[in-house]
């Protein structure tokens, strides 16, 4: 099961996101530390998240590899205790296609056993990816290492950490923003259907940190997911909630 990573409507949310912590004032030879306010942390934590091009485009790309790997046979290949393999995903847009995008996300993985019945997969992730039009240029990378278990049962279970490096060149209304976010998130029972790729509960810490024409940021927040298509992100004590599929926020 493979999937487009970025919808042209959570293109759009992300982008506006970016711009929300912007100014059109100069960038000063010492960056300046500011906070943003909570809600425009959530905007940018709800993109992350989101189902395309986000937090869970990567955990359903991990039940189709853990599904592969516990097969009884993929491709002729035998089940098999220490078993070892990477599983890549490429995604690339249409010739002509505006923005134009291309991605490479590359899984490597063991299979580990417990008494001689498989017990667990350890992935260890790498990617990177750029997007570009006639008015922005965005380019990302990033590593993720997830050990998963319960992984002959219904939902699977992840624990460990994501990262995310992005960078961005936007030009809007004549003015032109650059700048980075990073995500650094540390998940923790996150428990996922093997057959749908819903996620059924779970939570996660998250420190997103910024560079914009504005100067510096740091942002820590909690992230609890409902079972139900939603989460909930917690930043100094203001609660959103988030749609996943969206990448959006509903409630502030």
């Amino acid at each position: 099961m493979y999937v487009k990573l970025i919808t042209m409507k959570n293109l759009s949310l992300l982008f506006l996101s970016v711009l929300l912590v912007f100014s059109a004032c100069d960038k000063e030879d010492e960056p300046n530390h500011f906070q943003i306010p909570n809600e425009e942390a959530a905007d940018l934590i709800a993109t992350s998240l989101a189902e395309d091009g986000g937090l869970q485009t990567i955990f359903m790309d991990a039940v189709t590899v853990v599904n592969e790997v516990t097969s009884a046979s993929t491709g002729g290949r035998q089940l098999s205790c220490g078993a070892t393999d990477n599983t890549t995903f490429n995604y690339a847009s249409q010739t002509g296609e505006t923005p134009s995008y291309q991605y490479h996300y590359d899984y490597g993985w063991i299979l580990n056993c417990a008494e001689q019945q498989p017990s667990s997969v350890d992935l260890n992730l790498t990617y990177d990816g750029a997007m570009e039009s006639p008015d922005f240029t965005f380019t990302f990378e990033g590593t993720s290492g997830f050990t998963v278990t319960e992984i002959m049962e219904p939902v699977l279970v992840i624990n460990g950490n994501h990262n995310r490096a992005s960078a961005y060149h936007v030009m809007s209304d004549g003015q032109q923003y650059s700048g980075s976010h990073t995500f650094a998130y540390t998940l923790t029972e996150i428990k996922i259907s093997k057959e749908t790729s819903s996620i059924v509960s779970g939570a996660a810490a998250v420190q997103l940190s910024g560079t914009t024409n504005r100067g510096v940021y740091t942002v820590n927040a909690t992230i609890t997911y409902n079972g139900d298509g939603t989460a909930t992100a917690t930043i100094n004590g203001q609660v959103y909630g988030i749609d996943i599929s969206t990448g959006t926020i509903n409630n502030g």
